[in-house]
This record gives C-alpha cells, structure tokens and sequence, in this order.
C-alpha cells in the first residue's frame, strides 16, 4: 500500500480511494484466476470425456468455454457445441430399449468439482497477497 498524507477531513476520501484501488487490483487478479482454471477444466473435460460415442464424431474435441459474465460476476461455461444432447446421457448412464442400463461416463461432474476446490484455493492466494 502507498502512503498517502492528508489532513482530518480528507481522511475518509483517502480511505475511500486507497479501498477502491485494491477493490479493482482483486477483482482483475480473481478474473485472470477464473480464466486459467475454466481453461484448465475445459482440458480435464476433453482428457475424460468417453473417446467411443456412438454416432459422433469428434465429440470430446467440441467442448468449448464460454464467456458468460454479467452484471459485474464472473462466470465461464463448458459446454459442447456439436453434442450438447449427448452430455446428460454419457454422464447419468441412460435406459435401453431392450432393457437395462448403460454405463455412465462421469467426465464434467469430477472436472467441475477439481475446478471449484482449485479456483477457492486460488483465490485464497489472492486475498492473502
């Protein structure tokens, strides 16, 4: 922090001021932190998602991360773009016609779950300094 003089009533504006520069130094080191772990996310969704889908060609190769940040929150989305109907079934296992069941395929729920503990710790950092 920078040492700043002033007298008895421009204290709270300097109180003011010098909370407002380390508001926005955290809030662009949390976005740039947000950033590197939906990139991580996004390659630890491509490594686990199931290499022989059926009727799909390229499917874990379509994922994609998605700005989807809004009124001041951060938010970053994976998604798949070709395949997005095929997501819920490959996770959740889905019924056979025939009977029975398929085997699920968790690859986004253990990727989201890594994503969350790495962005707290990550961010933990940051406040600590």
């Amino acid at each position: 922090m920078s040492e700043v003089k002033t007298d008895l009533d421009g204290l709270s504006a300097a109180i003011e001021a010098e909370l407002r520069s380390y508001t926005d130094a955290v809030q662009k080191e949390v976005a740039v932190a947000t950033k590197q772990t939906a990139d991580e996310a996004l390659k630890e969704v491509k490594s686990r998602a199931p290499v022989r889908v059926r009727h799909s060609r390229g499917y874990a190769k379509s994922f994609r991360v998605t700005d989807t940040s809004q009124y001041g929150f951060i938010e970053y989305k994976i998604h798949n773009a070709k395949h997005w109907q095929l997501i819920h079934l490959l996770e959740k296992g889905h019924a056979l016609r025939t009977g029975g069941r398929t085997r699920a395929f968790p690859h986004m729920k253990p990727a989201e779950e890594s994503a969350e503990t790495r962005l707290a710790e990550r961010i933990i950092q940051i406040l600590k300094g």
